[in-house]
């Protein structure tokens, strides 16, 4: 098997082009034009074999293997037990703090390090043989700046204070060389371990600390020994299944929980490749339907990532863990023309940092049952409630842009592209055409247009209808029977709102300079670019949505709808009045929550996790990965966790690159369709920041939304408020989900028709079985 290195994905449709090319489906006319000569039924059995192809990528979940018994680790004799539970036992042993915690009920054993047997058959150099046997990993700065990495042993470290805690113990971590020590508290309660480091027993007289793991290597496995797979929560969930390397990687997996920090690292073109970690989890399978974890960053989340190695990648092991961030490095710039120097933060980041493992056992050791767990812990956190009555009315999420701001000669203009008129006009269409139960956003429906002048949005446009023309829409929906909500958005400030300083009210990056986004073709020529937005600090927005809430109050029935600050984490660096991200996010759980207590109902765009206790609805879900190359599969854990809890839309179907796609996974994952339209025809825009808006013109697409909802009106209305629990992949492209109400519904993503138990499929379509019937 040949070797080369990758850094990021290489999407399906790549080996999709590979195929056509090898197999003469491609001409010299042109990358898809047919070759003369082919017969048809030989370009259908070629067709057939570039979807396999496709389906066995990791844009898909593929089928999980013949699972052969894991056999345990055993526990050494040098282990002693230091609690226990009704579900678990709690061993360590005392020279290096090694742990290892036993279910009691199937007497499984999992492992903080690799056992003698496995390192017996790796050749690690002196540096990774003692990363993978230390309780801690440490990444530290050096005299450039520059990051490098230690263990307790290669820094000089000693345990020392161990001392028995309530179900469990505890020690402290002295690192000499660091001139750092800290506590690490281990406790098990009921079936979960929970480790933790409080910050108010962190002590150093030197700050070089950069991020720490703990027991980074626990249930960690090698090359493809034991079958299984980690979890990653990239986009809606991915796996990295245990193989052996064909392929060498360059970097791990890691993500950010709630997204990069701009303050720190401003936004580039990586956040437009990859996808938001919107919950703070991960997981760990050893044998699918044998035991498996999840685990759940509690405490520190707001500044921590999840980092996955898979084997190869430095050593053969499969490991995945938590890194917290102790303090971060930026680059400090000294001159307008990017001459500057590397350095990094002084004082470290103040919270305590904790990760609890939920041990799972049997049907529940796999990618669905630590989406239940998860489920669980956030129902049981009060996050999450089920929802009462499951609603027969599929509802459709439709989208209206009113204004927009362009450039002008002399000054900006304002481009009118769907009034409150045309919106009652166009919803009277729809239900004429049969979607009615239509659920209602305008955006761009202030003042200035979408972007000139948030976040000053009320009065509403004149040239819309005015308030009064606002007020009236809003009954008439009403009336109709359909929602209404205004899009909201407390992060991006620009320059026409009377309510917004961007010298004191807008966020600085840690470099003390205000955070500042350019928006254009060339962000980086003046000519080309068509914006430049501020970041609005936490506070500030606090204060916005405050009195945003007491304007719509005024409108009868209308919801809110929060964008970009519903996913969006960023740290304000003002000398005078700070706000790390832990208190943004509180700032922003006040704002959702006094937008919901006032309003009654609130709607996210693909919200970070710890907003869900506030959100009625989602928009804008995410259906998809990064596909980084060492991911095996995409899976839908956020839908699993949050299906039959709240109702959840697509992204716009007018905008899908493969509509049929889009829709299978819809119907799969319980997400409602979702448009987005404009009265005028989008190309009125093309002078300005909404430029790239096509395919939004409403004639185009009533046809469309009337047969995409008919479709899709069946499938969603029976497992409507119903938990997801089970999901199968019979075979590439062949996937079943069981609701809670006994309901299958069987999604062939193939080119042909395939068949589960007698039940024939169609291709690239879906069956619906009911409780009851024959399966």
């Amino acid at each position: 098997m040949f070797k080369f290195t990758v850094k990021k994905a290489v999407i399906g449709g790549l080996l999709a082009v590979l195929l056509l090319i090898s197999t003469g489906v491609t001409g010299a006319s042109g990358l898809f034009s047919r070759t003369k000569d082919v017969p048809p039924q030989q370009l259908l059995k070629k067709h057939e074999e570039l979807s396999l192809v496709e389906l066995s990528s990791n844009r898909y979940t593929q089928p999980d293997q013949k699972q052969k018994t894991v056999k345990s680790p055993r526990i050494p004799a040098g282990y002693k037990k230091e609690a226990s539970t009704s579900a678990l036992e709690l061993y360590a042993e005392p020279k290096t703090m090694g742990i290892m915690v036993k279910n009691k009920k199937t007497g499984y054993v999992w492992s903080s390090y690799p056992s003698k047997e496995m390192l017996a058959k790796e050749s690690l150099n002196d540096d990774w043989n003692k990363l993978v046997q230390s309780p801690i990993m440490v990444e530290y700065f050096n005299d450039n700046a520059g990051i490098e990495r230690g263990s307790l042993a290669s820094l000089g470290g000693a345990i020392e204070d161990v001392k028995a805690i309530p179900e469990g113990f505890q020690f402290r971590v002295n690192l000499h060389q660091m001139k750092t020590s800290f506590l690490i508290q281990v406790k098990v309660e009921g079936s979960q371990l929970v480790l933790k480091i409080p910050q108010n027993e962190w002590k150093e007289k030197d700050s070089k600390i950069a991020n720490l793991y703990v027991y980074p290597f626990f249930g960690s496995t090698r090359l493809d020994d034991l079958p299984g797979y980690m979890m990653i929560p990239d986009g809606s969930g991915a796996l990295i299944r245990y193989q052996k390397p064909s392929v060498s990687y360059d970097e791990p997996f890691v993500g950010r929980i709630y997204g990069q920090d701009y303050s720190v690292n401003p936004p580039g073109l990586a956040d437009i490749r990859n996808v938001p970690v919107t919950m703070p989890v991960f997981g760990a399978v050893h044998g699918e339907g044998q035991n498996g974890f999840l685990g759940i960053v509690e405490k520190g989340q707001y500044n921590s990532e999840i980092v996955a190695y898979p084997s190869g990648l430095n050593t053969n092991f499969n490991w995945i863990a938590p890194r917290f961030i102790v303090r971060n490095a930026y680059f400090q710039p000294t001159s307008k023309n990017m001459g500057g120097y590397n350095t990094y933060q002084k004082s470290r980041i103040l919270n305590d940092m904790q990760v609890r493992y939920n041990f799972l056992e049997g049907e529940g050791a796999s990618y669905t049952g630590m989406a239940k767990s998860y489920r669980s812990y956030l129902e049981q956190k009060g996050i999450l409630k089920k929802q009462k009555v499951s609603r027969k009315d599929v509802p459709a999420h439709v989208e209206f842009l009113g204004g927009e701001m362009e450039k002008g000669l002399f000054r900006k203009k304002y481009v009118e592209m769907t009034s409150f008129k045309d919106v009652k006009q166009i919803t009277q269409k729809l239900n004429d055409y049969g979607l009615d139960n239509l659920d209602i956003l305008l955006r761009g429906w202030g003042d200035g247009g979408l972007t000139g002048s948030n976040p000053q949005k009320f009065p509403a446009a004149d040239q819309l209808g005015g308030p009064e023309g606002l007020k009236r829409l809003a009954k008439v929906l009403k009336n109709q029977g359909s929602s209404l909500s205004l899009q909201l958005d407390y992060t991006y400030g620009y320059d026409g709102a009377d309510n917004f300083d961007e010298k004191t009210e807008g966020a600085r990056k840690i470099t003390n300079q205000v955070l500042i986004q350019k928006v254009g073709s060339d962000p980086f020529e003046k000519e080309k670019t068509d914006l430049e937005r501020y970041y609005i600090t936490p506070g500030k927005a606090v204060t916005l949505a405050e009195e945003d809430a007491a304007n719509l109050k005024g409108i009868p029935s209308a919801g809110a709808a929060l964008e970009n600050t519903s996913s969006l984490l960023f740290s304000d660096y003002h000398k005078k009045h700070p706000t790390d991200r832990q208190s943004a996010a509180t700032d922003y759980m006040k704002l959702a929550d006094q937008l919901h207590e006032r309003l009654g109902k609130l709607a996210l765009y693909n919200p970070n996790a710890f907003l869900l206790k506030h959100a009625s609805k989602i928009y804008n879900i995410e259906m998809s990965s990064s596909q980084y190359m060492y991911a095996t599969d995409t899976v839908p854990f956020v839908q699993m966790v949050l299906h039959g809890y709240m109702d959840y839309y697509s992204t716009p179907l007018n905008f899908a690159a493969d509509e049929d796609e889009t829709v299978l996974k819809m119907v799969e994952t319980g997400a409602f369709p979702s448009f987005y339209f404009t009265k005028q025809p989008s190309h009125l825009l093309s002078g300005g920041p909404s430029k790239n808006l096509a395919a939004s013109y409403y004639k185009d697409w009533l046809k469309d939304a009337k047969r995409i909802y008919e479709r899709v009106k069946a499938p969603l209305s029976e497992v409507s408020g119903e938990t997801i629990d089970q999901r199968k992949v019979v075979q590439p492209g062949l996937v079943e989900v069981t609701y809670s109400n006994g309901a299958v519904i069987l999604v062939n993503y193939e080119s042909k028709a395939a068949e589960v138990n007698g039940h024939k499929i169609g291709a690239r379509d879906f069956l619906v079985l009911k409780k009851g019937d024959k399966q």
